[in-house]
């Protein structure tokens, strides 16, 4: 862990991947009755790869200046995979479907916390002022956007259905260009931004559970309710 910062930040990062876990959870309990008899194996899944990525941070994996980078893609690109199989094989989509759109989309809000953990981050000087709103990452405004839609998304999906199809492309963009951001900015030969306050947080437990936990979860809930979006006439039967 990083010293001379509060604790309480630790348990704030602690209790947003929790939150979020949590909600995803909850997308398998109140959704189809097929998820719901898996909602277990997902928990037990998500525990022991957080518990996994806290391992790898806490024996100091992710803080190899050499190969920094390509160890953080390692998460990234592990959990980018999965959500795209599930989103372009039969059964996969068809498991997406069955999830609940409504708390899929409760997912969106926690962009909101996240943008501000950056921010709170930065202030500490553990990571880029390029990482916060007040540089070049935007994705406040999404999390923001998704609140004032609530009444609309998802409830109405079916009458604002190219509406949000964009939000979710969107959504996904977002999260994207967040990845960028973090690779580009964590301690290593190839960093290229935040060259004066690299992005410590992210090599550092707890904080990469925002990069490794979280932002997967969000990633993979624009990718389920834009295959739901799409593909809303097909039942979901796994």
């Amino acid at each position: 862990m990083i010293e001379n910062i509060p604790f309480s930040l630790v348990v704030l990062t602690s209790i947003l991947t929790l939150l979020s876990g949590v909600m995803m959870t909850y997308a398998f309990v109140r959704g189809h009755h097929r998820t719901q008899q898996r909602a277990h194996m997902f928990a037990l899944a998500l525990l022991g790869w957080s518990i996994f990525q806290a391992t790898l941070a806490l024996n100091r994996w992710y803080m190899d200046i050499k190969t920094g980078t390509g160890h953080l893609l390692f998460p990234i690109i592990f959990s980018s995979v999965l959500i795209l199989l599930l989103a372009l094989t039969p059964r996969g989509s068809r498991f997406l479907r069955a999830l609940r759109p409504s708390w899929l989309y409760s997912l969106q809000y926690l962009r909101i916390l996240v943008a501000s953990m950056f921010y709170i981050l930065a202030t500490w000087k553990q990571t880029p002022w390029e990482m916060t709103f007040y540089g070049m990452n935007f994705d406040i405004a999404f999390g923001v956007l998704a609140l004032v839609c609530m009444p609309i998304f998802p409830k109405k999906k079916s009458k604002y259905k190219l509406a949000f199809s964009i939000f979710n492309f969107v959504g996904i963009a977002s999260i994207v260009w967040q990845y960028i951001l973090v690779l580009g900015s964590v301690p290593s030969d190839s960093q290229w931004l935040g060259l004066t306050q690299p992005n410590y947080a992210a090599t550092h437990f707890p904080y990469g559970w925002i990069i490794t936990v979280v932002l997967p979860l969000i990633l993979a809930s624009n990718v389920a309710l834009l295959v739901q979006n799409l593909t809303h006439h097909e039942k979901p039967i796994l």
